[in-house]
């Protein structure tokens, strides 16, 4: 997964893979590092992060260790989305649009 994950990521920092496991580990070093600095996608940001920090990601959070008030709000939360009771990130968008627009 992490193989395939990283392949993606070299095409969207537009570098050849071929070109790229060619290359020394100072190369591919510079070479990512002068691209992640050139782009403004932060999702792509993100994506390297999570990668270079998994433990950062919330998959990883022990909600049992967290205070009680903020378990019960994440669980209203997973309960809500479960239930359907949420808009997408493109809604929110065109909602956000229309108050601006008002």
């Amino acid at each position: 997964m992490a193989v395939v994950k990283v392949l993606l990521l070299l095409t969207r920092l537009k570098l050849s893979s071929f070109i790229f496991f060619n290359l020394n580990i100072n190369d591919k070093k510079l070479e990512v590092l002068e691209l992640l600095s050139q782009t403004n996608d932060s999702i792509l940001i993100n994506e390297v992060y999570e990668i270079l920090h998994p433990e950062s990601t919330i998959e990883n959070i022990n909600i049992a260790a967290l205070n009680s008030d903020l378990q019960q709000k994440i669980n209203n939360a997973l309960d809500d989305y479960k239930s359907g009771n949420y808009i997408t990130h493109e809604q929110m968008k065109q909602k956000v649009q229309e108050w601006l627009t008002k």
